[in-house]
């Protein structure tokens, strides 16, 4: 107990511290053989016959003979622009209105959600010990360009079970919201696919809400810890107890240096290892606990002489990690298996060729 006391400490100090393609006509020639209306040249067939989806990716290709290829990287942004709003709910657990703040895909400036081709995924996203969600507003600004509906949460209680149910209060919230005609929410959020996602205690939150509460349908979490101040009841430990009775899509991006912020016998492993399938855990070498925060570097490196941070680029640390959630949603959420590329297809291979990642998988 004294040690995870003193874990809570040093996470609060930490914080603490912070707060201080295109066609192949060029040519006016009729048609060869193929399907358009005009070919390259007079000599050469026209290759293109449009007629069918080669690598699975649930896209059309250009051509039977060729594959597509993978979907853009969702390290970068994706096709929609985003809006935000902050907005308040009443939270039971601390029985007083709490702030939120949600981003959101727009096609008019942020005035209303974009539902374009229908009601959009929810993703509710909670931060780390003692931190607050302003450092993760980036992860929900890249999901919403995405078509994610991404809700933060601060930590407005202290207790585990308090704070998961403080996540399926705002489930609740947010169907109150999407039935109310004036709502920003009405007609415009899909509540059949809600996912939960958190960094380090928020993390282990994302998990035991999906462990109590049968509306979250995917699980993204950020370098989880399974820590807990006291041994009692309202800081229940998530694994191996209740990942047997975890049955969604889980993904594990991992810290390669957890030190005493994410030791190795409470990390994000200890998750994937009592995980049911379908789920994946991608460790990002020289990588430490706090580097997946937007925070400035030199708040970062300070942060060293608690949590250990590696010698990686905390830029790219972060972007990876973006690639990799986004990718996981727009399979489980989107439907769009191309994205398998990024996760454990040839993509993800190259990361581990480079020597960014070591990966693995439960199919």
């Amino acid at each position: 107990m004294t040690r995870k006391i003193l874990l809570s400490v040093c996470f609060l100090f930490v914080f603490s511290f912070w707060l201080g393609c295109s066609d192949d006509d060029d040519d006016s020639s009729a048609d060869d053989s193929g399907d358009d209306a005009a070919d390259d040249d007079s000599v050469q067939p026209d290759d293109d016959n449009d007629s069918g989806d080669d690598d699975n990716d649930g896209a059309d290709d250009d051509d039977d003979t060729t594959p597509d290829g993978p979907p853009a990287d969702p390290l970068l942004p994706g096709p929609d622009s985003y809006g935000e709003a902050a907005l308040t709910f009443f939270d039971p657990s601390s029985n007083q209105d709490q702030p939120l703040h949600v981003f959101y895909p727009t096609a008019d400036d942020g005035a209303t959600i974009d539902a374009g081709d229908g009601p959009r995924p929810v993703i509710v996203f909670g931060p780390g010990f003692s931190a607050p969600m302003t450092p993760y507003f980036t992860y929900g600004s890249h999901l919403a360009t995405y078509g994610y509906v991404v809700v933060f949460r601060n930590n407005y209680v202290v207790s585990h079970v308090d704070l998961a149910a403080t996540t399926s209060a705002i489930i609740d919230w947010l169907e109150d919201q999407e039935a109310l005609p004036n709502s920003l929410f009405h007609g415009k959020i899909d509540l059949e696919k809600i996912g939960t996602t958190g960094h380090s205690m928020g993390g282990k939150i994302s998990l035991l809400t999906a462990y109590n509460d049968d509306r979250v349908k995917a699980s993204a979490t950020i370098d989880p810890v399974d820590m807990s101040p006291l041994p009692t009841p309202a800081y229940p430990s998530v694994t191996p107890e209740l990942m047997p009775d975890i049955h969604i899509p889980t993904l594990f991006v991992g810290g390669s240096n957890g030190g005493l912020c994410a030791p190795v016998a409470e990390n994000y492993h200890q998750y994937f290892l009592y995980a049911n399938p379908p789920s994946i855990e991608i460790m990002i070498n020289h990588s430490g606990h706090v580097t997946f925060l937007d925070l400035p570097d030199a708040v970062i490196s300070g942060a060293a002489l608690i949590c250990p941070t590696g010698d990686g680029d905390y830029e790219q640390i972060r972007a990876l990690t973006k690639r990799y959630v986004t990718a996981f949603y727009q399979i489980v959420f989107a439907g769009e298996e191309g994205y398998r590329y990024y996760l454990t297809g040839d993509g993800i291979a190259q990361d581990v060729a480079d020597g960014l990642v070591v990966t693995d998988s439960k199919p």
